[in-house]
């Protein structure tokens, strides 16, 4: 897709990363946009010794925020591999505190995040 504003047009890319910017004058610059975050980020983000102690936001694309805690079962590293991860959400976040219970967890895409961000405590 080409849409054209003033001096810029903007192709959007198959990419679901990158969007391209070309001038009119011919020079390209590119503008990285992350449209979800990879499970490097993530990780990164849940590792944090705050974010393991705090319920998380987790925004998506498609859907509306929800606070949730991200748990580590046997299957993590191959989850996390593939970008997947075990969510437990809402009500349900002390149910897993007194519990352990795997059953109230959800797998969520990782592709369908866009932001992570700590909770108010």
């Amino acid at each position: 897709m080409i849409f054209k504003r003033n001096d810029i047009a903007v192709i959007l890319c198959s990419s679901p990363v990158t969007h391209n910017l070309i001038h009119k004058t011919g020079k390209i610059s590119y503008l990285w946009q992350n449209l979800f975050m990879t499970n490097d980020q993530i990780e990164k983000f849940i590792s944090n010794e705050d974010a393991s102690k705090r319920n998380i936001t987790i925004h998506f694309k498609t859907r509306n925020p929800v606070v949730g805690v991200f748990i580590q079962t046997a299957d993590y590293k191959e989850l996390k591999s593939k970008n997947f991860w075990r969510i437990v959400t809402g009500a349900s976040i002390e149910i897993w505190k007194k519990s352990q219970d795997v059953s109230v967890a959800r797998i969520f895409n990782g592709a369908e995040i866009t932001k992570l961000t700590l909770s108010a405590a």
